[in-house]
């Protein structure tokens, strides 16, 4: 709300002797003996000029912002005496408990998912004899795992394409695919051997620990012959090669099939091949078994029971958050209200001044506005007089009386309530600021305290959470 100023335009005398043409009517008036002597009535140049001399009053008063004033004076009134913050403080708690009840509900429901995690963790550990917790990797620890394999596959594909590439037919591309897929066996299906058939001997039921003995006695002959035959197959490979002898290389893949019979035969490049595959295999399988958790199943449950405590206590502090934010937001509002009353408070004392000087301005220009009307008209009696040639009628030398309302009080009968001295504007303005401060001060109290409560009760709910 801004200060509303009452202004009261200034009546332009000469302009208005120019567009009324008040020179020349009062000739043209006089060469007609107008008005009569005896006339009591004014002449239509007269009346022109009373009618605009009035007009201009009613137009001063329908556009002095009295209306604007009035309602600024009386918005002002009723925002710095309202009710203090009763009505905030109210809508503000509803919005509070409606926001704590919406904050527990969504808690207890992450809290029985937390508590069923937890109590599943724990029952699995009992079920199993698990006394320490899961050793869990990282994501970091994990992406070294997965290089590390990576690598030893690179390694190993390279090494037996450089080894094998003039041993077997089809050359280096000939070579990189027989070396592919033996790395491949080597070391992807070791390591997920490791990950999953090596972690049922730690398992305390018989019948999984059977199960990765099982698996075991299966892949260490296979992955062993798998690696003696690839050795000896390139020895074989090699020597009917160089040979030059096609009996031989038909019979290359039939001795292969039968590694121990040719062992003796290996050379150095050969029995290489065999050392890094067996080599690379053993890693692989101890990689894949400290991925993660050794013991089976455990790694699961105890990020699934971890993760399901993680949202728990950061939904625990998100409460804490939101009623904490909830809070600051309420004094903002609470402090808002009480700048918006300081100010009402202050543009109602601006416009006490206003309406003080407009009471005054407006007595000024009635006298004035009056005065400019008895010029003109004394201004066109004057010109007429000095053309006539009968004496003027006797009404010319009386000044008008245009009715103007001279009093400001009567005029302005709903300001004039107001228009109180200086003295008394700042008493109220005084006592008005102080009531604005002390109920505001009262409503942060109180509006603390709603909050506190409701806090120190969401502190004892979480207590009763475990």
């Amino acid at each position: 709300m801004s200060k509303i100023t009452l202004s009261f335009k200034a009546f332009d005398v000469p302009n208005c002797i120019k567009e009324l043409n008040i020179d020349r009517n009062a000739r043209t008036d006089a060469s007609y003996g107008t008005p009569d002597t005896d006339a009591q009535v004014f002449s239509s140049t007269e009346i022109a000029i009373q009618h605009k001399v009035s007009q201009h009053y009613s137009d001063g008063m329908l556009h002095c912002d009295k209306s604007l004033l009035e309602e600024s004076l009386q918005n002002a009134a009723s925002l710095r005496q309202a009710d203090g913050h009763e009505g905030q403080i109210s809508s503000l708690k509803i919005s509070l408990i409606t926001l704590y009840a919406a904050t527990k509900a969504k808690l207890s429901t992450y809290y029985s998912k937390y508590r069923r995690d937890r109590d599943h963790l724990e029952f699995f550990k009992k079920d199993n004899n698990l006394v320490t917790g899961a050793v869990l990797r990282s994501t970091q620890q994990k992406f070294w795992s997965i290089f590390i394999v990576f690598g030893m596959f690179l390694f190993e594909v390279s090494v037996n394409t450089s080894l094998m590439s003039g041993a077997v037919s089809g050359g280096v591309f000939g070579a990189l695919a027989l070396a592919g897929v033996i790395a491949f066996l080597n070391i992807a299906s070791s390591f997920m051997v490791g990950r999953l058939v090596v972690p049922n001997l730690y398992h305390v039921k018989k019948s999984k620990v059977r199960l990765g003995w099982l698996g075991l006695c299966f892949y260490v002959p296979l992955i062993i012959y798998i690696n003696f035959a690839l050795g000896v197959f390139r020895t074989l490979s090699e020597r009917a090669t160089q040979a030059f002898n096609r009996e031989e290389l038909q019979n290359v893949a039939l001795e292969s099939a039968w590694p121990f019979d040719n062992l003796a035969t290996n050379t150095l490049d050969s029995n290489g091949l065999i050392i890094i595959g067996i080599v690379f295999a053993i890693i692989a399988i101890i990689d894949g078994l400290y991925f993660d958790e050794v013991y089976p199943g455990y790694a699961k449950v105890s990020k699934t029971a971890a993760e399901s405590e993680e949202e728990f206590n950061s939904l625990k502090a998100e409460g804490f958050e939101l009623l904490y934010s909830k809070q600051n937001l309420g004094n903002k509002q609470i402090t808002e209200f009480k700048n918006v009353r300081e100010n009402a408070n202050k543009t109602w004392a601006n416009n006490i001044d206003s309406v003080q000087a407009a009471f005054v301005d407006y007595e000024d220009w009635v006298v004035g506005l009056s005065k400019a009307g008895n010029n003109l008209l004394q201004h066109y009696r004057s010109s007429n007089k000095s053309y006539r040639s009968s004496p003027a009628p006797a009404y010319f030398s009386d000044p008008f009386d245009f009715s103007f309302e001279t009093d400001a009080t009567r005029r302005f009968h709903s300001l004039s309530a107001v228009n109180i001295s200086d003295k008394e504007k700042d008493e109220k303005f005084s006592s008005a600021n102080q009531i604005i401060i002390g109920e505001y001060n009262q409503a942060i109290v109180e509006l603390n305290r709603i909050y506190q409560e409701i806090i120190d009760e969401y502190q004892l709910y979480l207590k009763d959470l475990k």
